[in-house]
């Protein structure tokens, strides 16, 4: 009778052929490059985004501070640059015909609160200092008016009301100029277009690349 004879093999042989380390670090620094690029756009786009929210933002409080400045033009017949610093911001004073009642416009500093939220006029040796720092305007008495204009630094004890003040127009500068006996008044502001919390309380010098958005106003 025929024997039948079955070989089975015991390992088969892999003809095919894997990566050489070569190959590995190749497609390892590609996709390092790949993965770097995408982090990249994604982080650009991020910050331009991020940038064209803090504009928007600073515009739209720039427009209600405009609007308000109007206002405060058509309801007081007199105004006149109370406080000019060089360096440091300039005080507005507006009042009424009657000498009763007023307006201050200047630069407050949000950092230092008082227990009502209100804050005051930034002083001139606080100038040079980086912080929150925003543009403000608030009411003033017949007493208080009385007392700036018996001396102009009273206006530094004035308290602006947490909703006298914008603060997305963080000042970097603020000066003021007047023209025709005061029939028109000039604004320069300079905005930063975002604040560095981690910056505040150091030189202004130390953030002087910080991007900040020109304002020229005429009112």
């Amino acid at each position: 009778m025929p024997t039948l004879s079955i070989n089975i093999p015991i390992g088969a042989r892999n003809d095919a052929k894997g990566f050489s380390l070569v190959e590995m670090i190749i497609a390892i620094t590609i996709s390092s490059m790949i993965i770097g690029g995408s982090t990249f756009f994604i982080f650009k786009t991020n910050s331009e985004a991020q940038t064209a929210k803090n504009r928007t933002k600073i515009h739209v409080e720039m427009s209600e501070y405009i609007e308000k400045m109007n206002q405060i033009r058509n309801g007081y017949s007199s105004g006149t640059v109370l406080i000019q610093n060089e360096p440091g911001y300039d005080v507005l004073l507006f009042s009424n015909s009657g000498a009763t009642a007023g307006v201050l416009v200047g630069v407050v500093n949000l950092a230092d609160p008082d227990a009502n939220g209100g804050v005051r006029l930034d002083t001139v040796w606080e100038f040079d200092k980086y912080g929150s720092k925003a543009i403000g305007m608030q009411e003033i008495t017949k007493s208080q008016l009385d007392s700036v204009l018996s001396a102009s630094t009273n206006a530094y004890s004035v308290v602006f009301h947490p909703d006298r003040y914008f603060p997305e127009l963080q000042a970097q500068n603020f000066s003021a100029n007047t023209y025709n006996s005061g029939s028109l008044i000039e604004l320069d502001a300079d905005v930063y277009e975002r604040l560095l919390p981690e910056y505040a309380g150091l030189p202004k010098a130390m953030v002087a690349d910080e991007t900040v958005l020109p304002f020229n106003l005429i009112f």
